[in-house]
Parts: C-alpha cells; sequence; structure tokens
C-alpha cells in the first residue's frame, strides 16, 4: 500500500502575516478552556470562549476584506488603465 503524504497543505499569501496572531489567540483559548470554573454558571464559564472565538473570526474575516479591497483596487486601476491605452 502506498505512504499517504501529509505535508500538502500549501498556505495562502500573507499567512506568515497573520500566523502568530492566530497562534496568540490558541493559546488564549487554551488558557480559556483550562480555567477553574468554580462559582460560576455554566454560561458565564463559556463566555471568555465564546468571546475568543469571535474574536479569532473577526480578525480573518477583517484581513480577508481587506485583501478583497485591495484587489478590487488594483484590479480596477489596472483595467482603467487598459482602457485608456485602448481608447
Amino acid at each position: 500500500m502506498p505512504k499517504v503524504k501529509t505535508d500538502r497543505v500549501k498556505y495562502p499569501e500573507g499567512w506568515e502575516m497573520i500566523e502568530p496572531t492566530l497562534h496568540e489567540l490558541q493559546a488564549k483559548m487554551r488558557e480559556a478552556e483550562n480555567n477553574t470554573h468554580d462559582g460560576k454558571r455554566k454560561c458565564e464559564s463559556l463566555w471568555p470562549i465564546f468571546k475568543i472565538t469571535h474574536q479569532k473570526s473577526r480578525y480573518i474575516l477583517t484581513c480577508t476584506i481587506g485583501e478583497m479591497r485591495y484587489l478590487r483596487s488594483c484590479t480596477s486601476s489596472a483595467w482603467t488603465k487598459a482602457m485608456r491605452i485602448a481608447i
């Protein structure tokens, strides 16, 4: 049977810029999960976890939206230049 290769993960461009922040949020999540929940209601003990999860998803979404805006502006400026040359 052939050996399965598991090292084929290709990260998107700019991954190096957001990776440290994601590692920080992952460490905060581990701390929140391992935190003692004595004397708290179940929903109160889960609040920090929800907060960190929301922060992580907002960070990724903000980075994605910023990249899309940048690409759109570059594309539109390149398109405008091409149209000026064509006319």
